[in-house]
């Protein structure tokens, strides 16, 4: 399992809520994570830190895999930004939709990667950016 996060040197990821408004969950409280690598590492964006009505969404269609940032563009990430995806133990964990797992109890983190977000954007998915 994977849980990406712009903050590194975690030893143990604590639950927390998803706001539902979010679009992602129901509200539930637990560690979040996802089989896919590839998907864990978008989460490695935290749009607030960017701008205050920052967001972003995911489309995986036949055409390809789109990112649409919302309210942020991607110069805006700086070119050395580091996040950082956890590889987590998938024990404990019970499946909430296509992407999702959820945990309600603390996880300890097996290992820690760093990688630039902004790269890894490029090199993945055709972006889009909405700005109002």
């Amino acid at each position: 399992m994977y849980h990406s996060s712009d903050v590194g040197g975690l030893k143990i990821l604590e639950p927390q809520i998803l706001r539902k408004k979010d679009g992602f969950s129901n509200g539930e409280t637990g560690v979040w994570a996802t089989d896919n690598i590839e998907i864990s590492k978008l989460f490695g964006i935290n749009a607030k830190r960017f701008s205050e009505k920052g967001g972003f969404c995911l489309n995986i269609d036949k055409k390809g895999k789109i990112i649409t940032l919302k309210n942020f563009k991607l110069d805006d990430i700086p070119d050395d930004f580091c996040a950082f995806v956890y590889y987590l133990d998938s024990k404990g964990f019970e499946r909430i939709d296509k992407w999702q797992y959820l945990n309600r109890k603390p996880v300890k983190v097996l290992k820690q990667e760093a990688y630039n977000l902004k790269e890894f954007l490029r090199k993945n998915f055709t972006i889009k950016e909405i700005l109002s």
